[in-house]
């Protein structure tokens, strides 16, 4: 039997998501980025006849990036693609598995790039104080909003963060973040309160209910913990629900994870 050409092009683009996983420490979510943006890239290639990655050269690359803006992607995800390009031509010819390189010279450039919109003092205290009711929910939803509000934590962050990162008593919490690499915060007051709460009060209850055993901090039923996926985009505000997208621009995300943690 003849083997499929294309398989290939898989096997490349597997062996270089395997070396970004398990040699680059990246995490979860930027190695699914990269598979999305070479997925992309790999039907371009099968769309125009071509399957073997050595027949790729600049011209081939530029009009992949081309493509993806003329399809109305926008700059920054054309921009991501671009690098994604690099770093994957980089690692063939360092492995090589090609005899040269492509994308050396391939750039481009984002322009209009925004910065990030923060939340002002009243619009955060109106969030941490738009959650005051008691039920089970709402601590668990305070403590998250507290969290991310206190220690600056990334959402990918807050999904992995686990018992043993975490000491009431000193006030401190270790955060993992991206590549492994750990640092240690200070949280202030209320959010170590509103965490004592919920560890004290609620997850043993919730975890009970769903027969969870596992140490996320924020954990659902099996099989999975929450994940990037399930943060959606709005928490109660004095009964009222909060835009996702001025929320998705802050410089923190605040999230409900009712879908997470199903009632």
């Amino acid at each position: 039997m003849t083997a499929d050409p294309e398989d290939g092009i898989k096997k490349a683009i597997e062996d270089f998501l395997n070396y970004l996983a398990g040699v680059r420490n990246f995490s979860g979510n930027t190695v699914a980025a990269y598979r999305r943006d070479l997925a992309h890239f790999s039907d371009f290639l099968r769309r125009a006849g071509i399957d073997d990655l050595s027949l790729v050269d600049h011209r081939m690359l530029r009009s992949f990036l081309a493509n993806q803006q003329t399809r109305g992607y926008a700059r920054t995800t054309v921009a991501r693609r671009s690098a994604c390009l690099r770093a994957f031509f980089h690692f063939l010819t360092e492995s090589r598995m090609l005899a040269s390189d492509p994308s050396t010279t391939l750039t481009f450039p984002v322009k209009g790039r925004k910065l990030p919109r923060f939340l002002s003092e009243p619009e955060a205290k109106a969030l941490t104080d738009g959650s005051l009711e008691s039920s089970d929910l709402c601590i668990r939803d305070r403590a998250i909003i507290e969290m991310l509000y206190a220690t600056g934590m990334r959402v990918g962050e807050l999904c992995g963060f686990r018992l043993a990162d975490v000491d009431l008593e000193a006030g401190v919490i270790r955060v993992v973040g991206k590549g492994n690499r750990e640092r240690v915060v200070l949280a202030g007051r209320p959010a170590v309160l509103a965490l004592h709460e919920y560890l004290q009060n609620v997850r043993p209850v919730l975890a009970r209910e769903k027969g969870y055993q596992g140490e996320a901090v924020f954990g659902s039923s099996p099989p999975t913990t929450v994940d990037t996926t399930t943060l959606v985009d709005a928490v109660a505000v004095t009964g009222r629900p909060v835009a996702a997208v001025p929320l998705a621009e802050a410089v923190f995300v605040v999230v409900d994870l009712r879908f997470a943690l199903p009632v």
